[in-house]
């Protein structure tokens, strides 16, 4: 736009020239106050758009708007704030209008096209000088002999939507006058000084206190179907999305016919399909948006015709029972919004000070707008031989989503999304929903809330077609079948590696049958439970594979768990047999005894040990039995269970094998693979990892618990045995990849990396992808109850998100649903509960028929009588591509470094210290890695204040060592909820400091103790550590305390070994033995557990290899 000539420049501003001084009206404060400090350009600045058809007199149109500027002192307005206690706005006695005019006549109606929106972006990115009047401007464009489109923009600060079109009918009436010479008659136009001094003078407090009262309660906003698009990209013509939908006639006149018919407005009708959509999108009952108000109810004479910003936003709050009628719930809206209209002049500000939602976050992020204003496309027609064909207003939103109604004889629906927010394709099936939820609520007023559709049957459709995933898999055979057939296949080949030792298959084989005979001779009853408490070996596999070929049922039990829950679990689970080392089996049956005496007097004499020592099983026969022993269930594994106690979930072979057959075809394996094994039995990964490979002839190396402690010497190990598959959850591959820079020089074998059991962040992919660029990552989402592994992501470079990783889709023969709480399925973008179907359900939980119902319910969606669902509790959303996305959970059971843990069971094991009256678990996130810790909060019963570490001893004698939380806070109360309950979104926030849990401050006094002490701050993430503090008890863990033992070898170039590192878990022990001879370094090696000088030369001579490897990249 071409510069204003010195004739349209305001004239100086002099007392001569001022007719008014008066304050801002609370709105238009907020207006300035957003225009100030937005980041965007061009905010609150309004375009309408017309066009005209006809012998248009230019000079007369220009006259028309200069006369009613000059009747009307809001156009000759302007805010001055600098210097001012309060800001105010001065009235000019007279200003010039700025005004342009262009001629297109020569282009094509493309090129005008092109031409206007530029001129359109142009104008909104210059916005106004808001220390000058008048804050509009126009411009007058001639696009052929009689078509002309005038722009008039102007700032909001000026006029609402009401206004507008009061000026627009003013300004043609005084432009047919002149052309006819007439004079148009002189009304004396409303005072907009006299509305301002009105507000002043309303009870603000009483205002006040009927929104407080309304608000109550209210504490999170409402949620929106938002695509978080993070670090997207806003160029001046991509700040909003906007999509419209013009309702046919009859449509429009059932909507009208069923307001009237109840007695209700159309502006209700509107407001509750937009509640119920939202109560879908957040998942709630009770929803906040903003709507907006004429601010012309105060009774002031002629304010109806007044002329500025009168208009008012504010909250919106409907609760949407989803069992209530429809009319009786719309009947009480309207009353509610005739109420809300009492107080409709109260600034927004002022009510969201009185709210419960923080300064800094908006009370709500949508706002519906009814226009019910004179539209001016009903009045400004056959203007002085002139027709205006179209009236286009244009203005930004100041909030993410816009819902505009424009009534009419064809109702329009206008959804304005922010881009930053929303996808057009996002906007786009919102006013989907919301035109679905209108013709829904048309058809039938006497349905409850629940009933009214909002999906369209295409979204449906698509959402129950992104699991039409079926594949073939073998259904009639066992783990022990599909293992002898491999076995019969490849006799001589390797099947595992355990230091220098190696089995083949009909080394394997032969022992499991000579177990699976053993057992079989105890008579231990039709498909028996067998506990397994073992170390890692291939005597462990041999087990379990016996108990599968005996049809039982095997209880993976980690002889590094506390022995009294490893007790329980074997009661519990009711084995009939325990295979485990002499004097652990036992304690364990001792234990167990010892329990039942104390109970109830009686002892269980059940259970029978069975060691693995040369003996009795020896003298087996090493044939396959006979007649294979069938059985649903292969194992039963326990979990983390709210009530305070495990629960044992039952994995059948249905379930594993079709894990496994998803994987085979997927990624199928290759000649001269080697996978290998390194979880713990009681973990659900421990399935795959064991019997994955071993089931295609594929060898598995058994890591050694000693070596994967330590990154360097784990890193070692996948290096010389060459592997080619790992599996592991994410905070171990961060340490991996911290570890050494060059790994794809050190691990060129190594080429599918598998995480699951935590989330996966785009930090540690992106990490992965610049040191690993040849291999692929994949991410998997599952639990026990699933087999596992239900959806799969391959991390890819080109689609690497910003924000959050997806979960990806599910695996063969899966579904995956995502229901709102009623339980229908959730649009896309729409946060829901994940519930699972298809081959890998467990069979739900041992001796717990209530939990089992509870969590395993009736198929929602097939027709089959016996198919189930299983109720995750986890929160997702699908992603427009049907990639899922994983969002937290719906209950407390968190995940900590790939452990799903139920905080109610810790916190019903604090509750037996004689000291705690109260404990609330939670978790933490470390700002620096993402990674989760479990935190505990207590209020102290009267006696001793118990400090962190005889906690953390108390719990260890219960729960293992991943259930301990990393801090322990007491609290003199714990921060509630208005219903009484504990706010853990508060509680979060409360700052573990350094209080009695940890020894008291002692800083660092030497270089060395000031090198370590940063070195801690940076991994365990935490302002202040003491020479005194312990590791574990400033939360850390066995990971964390690898990535110093990285940190060490790299910046103090330190030889310490892993275990010395757990021995010297404060900053003055672990210095002072940093500055000892090297010889101690080399004592503490020898006697790491290795299982014997034999096995720590071979690992030696792999290390000697692989570094020989390594210096040649």
């Amino acid at each position: 736009m071409s510069a204003l000539n010195s004739s349209q420049r305001v004239p100086v501003m002099t007392k001569r020239n001022i007719e008014d001084i008066y304050p801002l009206s609370p709105l238009q404060q907020g207006l300035l106050f957003h225009t100030l400090y937005s980041a965007q350009p061009g905010v609150y600045v309004t375009q309408l758009c017309l066009t005209f058809k006809g012998n248009l007199n230019c000079l007369a149109l220009q006259k028309a708007w200069q006369t009613v500027a000059n009747r009307h002192p809001i156009f000759r307005t302007f805010p001055v704030w600098k210097k001012c206690v309060k800001p105010v706005q001065i009235v000019r006695r007279e200003i010039s209008l700025p005004w342009q005019q262009l001629d297109w006549c020569s282009l094509s109606d493309s090129q005008q096209q092109i031409q206007l929106d530029a001129l359109l972006e142009s104008d909104r990115q210059q916005g106004f000088d808001l220390n000058q009047a008048p804050l509009m401007r126009f411009v007058l464009i001639q696009l052929s002999r009689d078509v002309y489109s005038l722009v008039w923009s102007y700032h909001h600060i000026l006029l609402d939507g009401w206004s507008m079109a009061l000026v627009l009918q003013e300004v043609f009436d005084t432009y047919t006058a002149n052309l006819a010479g007439k004079s148009v008659p002189q009304i004396p136009p409303f005072s907009y000084h006299s509305y301002v001094v009105w507000l002043e003078q309303q009870n603000q407090e009483e205002s006040l206190q009927f929104w407080r009262e309304a608000l109550q309660g209210f504490e999170v906003p409402t949620q929106l179907p938002v695509d978080h698009r993070v670090g997207f990209e806003i160029t001046s013509s991509s700040n909003y999305h906007e999509e419209q939908i013009e309702f046919n006639t009859s449509t429009t006149s059932a909507l009208k016919q069923c307001a009237q018919q109840h007695h209700l407005t159309f502006n209700t009708l509107l407001q509750g399909a937009w509640a119920l959509l939202l109560s879908h999108y957040s998942n709630s009952d009770d929803v906040v948006f903003g709507v907006t108000v004429s601010g012309r109810q105060g009774g002031l004479p002629g304010i109806e015709n007044g002329i500025g910003l009168f208009i008012n936003t504010l909250p919106m709050r409907v609760k949407v029972p989803g069992n209530s009628s429809l009319l009786p719930w719309l009947t009480d809206l309207q009353a509610e919004f005739v109420e809300l209209g009492q107080y409709e002049h109260t600034p927004l500000a002022d009510i969201q000070r009185v709210s419960q939602i923080p300064a800094n976050t908006r009370l709500f992020d949508s706002i519906v707008i009814f226009e019910n204003y004179p539209a001016p496309n009903s009045t400004l027609t056959s203007q002085g031989g002139l027709a205006v064909q179209q009236v286009r207003p244009l203005e930004q939103s100041p909030y993410p989503l816009t819902v505009m109604i424009v009534p009419g004889e064809s109702l329009q629906i206008k959804v304005i999304g922010e881009a930053q927010s929303f996808a057009r394709d996002t906007v786009a099936r919102i006013l989907g929903h919301l035109q679905t939820v209108l013709e829904s609520m048309v058809a039938n007023f006497n349905q409850s809330l629940w009933d009214i559709a909002y999906l369209t049957d295409g979204e449906r459709h698509q959402l129950l077609k992104w699991n039409d995933n079926r594949a073939d898999f073998p259904t009639d055979s066992s783990i022990s079948q599909l293992f002898e057939a491999q076995a019969e296949r490849s006799p001589q080949a390797a099947a595992l590696k355990y230091w220098d030792e190696e089995w083949t298959y009909d080394n394997l084989n032969q022992r499991a049958n000579q177990v699976a005979h053993y057992l079989q001779s105890l008579e231990l009853g039709s498909n028996p439970v067998i506990g397994v408490c073992l170390q890692r070996s291939p005597d462990l596999v041999a087990a379990l594979l016996g108990i599968l070929k005996i049809g039982a049922i095997y209880l993976p039990l980690d002889p590094a768990y506390p022995s009294e829950r490893l007790a329980w679990m074997l009661e519990d689970a009711q084995a009939a047999a325990l295979i485990s080392e002499q004097k652990l089996g036992n304690d364990l049956i001792q234990s167990i005894a010892a329990n039942d005496n104390k109970n109830d007097g009686s002892v269980n004499q059940s259970i029978q040990l069975v060691c693995l020592e040369p003996g009795a099983i020896a003298q087996q026969s090493a044939e396959n039995l006979d007649r294979p022993i069938a059985n649903e269930i292969a194992y039963v594994m326990y979990t983390s269970g709210s009530t305070g106690t495990p629960k044992g979930v039952l994995g059948t072979h249905r379930g594993a094998i079709n894990r496994f057959a998803w994987m085979w075809d997927a990624y199928p394996f290759e000649q001269h693979e080697i996978c290998c094994q390194k979880t713990s039995l009681s973990f659900v990964d421990s399935v795959w990892e064991i019997f994955g490979p071993l089931l295609k002839g594929v060898k598995t190396v058994i890591i050694p618990d000693s070596i994967l402690i330590d990154s360097s010497r784990l890193l070692d190990m996948l290096a010389c045995d060459r592997i080619t598959r790992i599996v592991l959850v994410p905070s171990l591959l961060q340490v991996l990849l911290e570890a050494l820079a060059e790994l794809q020089y050190s691990l060129p074998d190594l080429k599918l990396w598998i995480t699951s059991g935590e989330a996966l962040t785009p930090d540690v992919c992106q990490q992965f992808q610049n040191r690993l660029p040849n291999a692929v990552l994949l991410n998997l989402y599952g639990s026990s109850e699933v087999a596992a592994d239900v959806t799969a992501y391959a991390v890819s470079a080109p689609q690497l998100p910003v924000n959050s990783l997806p979960i990806g889709r599910p695996i063969a023969n899966t579904e995956v649903y995502i229901l709102d709480r009623h339980r229908q399925p959730v649009p896309i973008n729409v946060a829901g509960e994940l519930y699972i179907g298809g081959a890998g359900l467990a069979a739900g939980y041992l001796h717990r028929p209530e939990l089992t119902n509870e969590r395993f319910i009736p198929h929602l969606f097939c027709s089959q009588t016996e198919a189930k669902l299983f109720k995750t509790g986890d929160l997702a959303r699908y992603r427009a591509n049907g990639q899922i996305e994983f969002l937290g959970r719906v209950d407390h059971q968190v995940k900590v470094r790939g452990y799903r843990i139920e905080v109610g069971e810790i916190e019903a094991v604090l509750a037996q210290h004689p000291d705690i009256k109260a404990s609330v678990v939670t978790t933490a996130q470390t700002e620096y890695s993402g990674d989760f810790k479990l935190v505990a909060y207590w209020i102290r019963a009267s006696g001793q204040t118990p400090t962190a570490a005889a906690l953390r001893q108390f719990l260890a004698r219960k729960l293992p060592g991943f259930m301990i939380p990393s801090s322990f806070t007491r609290l003199e109360e714990f921060p509630l909820n208005p219903n009484g309950k504990v706010n853990r979104l508060k509680l979060a926030a409360i700052s573990v400091t350094r209080n009695h849990s940890i020894q008291p401050f002692i800083s660092p006094k030497t270089d060395m103790e000031e090198k370590l002490v940063e070195i801690w701050k940076n991994i365990l993430q935490t302002e202040q550590v003491g020479v005194e503090d312990n590791f574990f008890d400033l939360g850390g863990h066995s990971l964390l305390l690898m990535r110093v033992h990285n940190q060490l070898e790299v910046r103090l170039n330190s030889k310490i070994s892993i275990v010395e590192l757990f021995k010297y878990s404060t900053i003055r022990t672990l210095a002072q033995r940093l500055g000892q001879p090297s010889q101690e370094s080399r004592r503490v090696a020898e006697q790491e557990s290795t299982s014997s000088p034999k096995n720590r030369k071979v690992l030696m001579q792999r290390q000697k290899a692989v570094r020989t490897r390594l210096k040649t990249p």
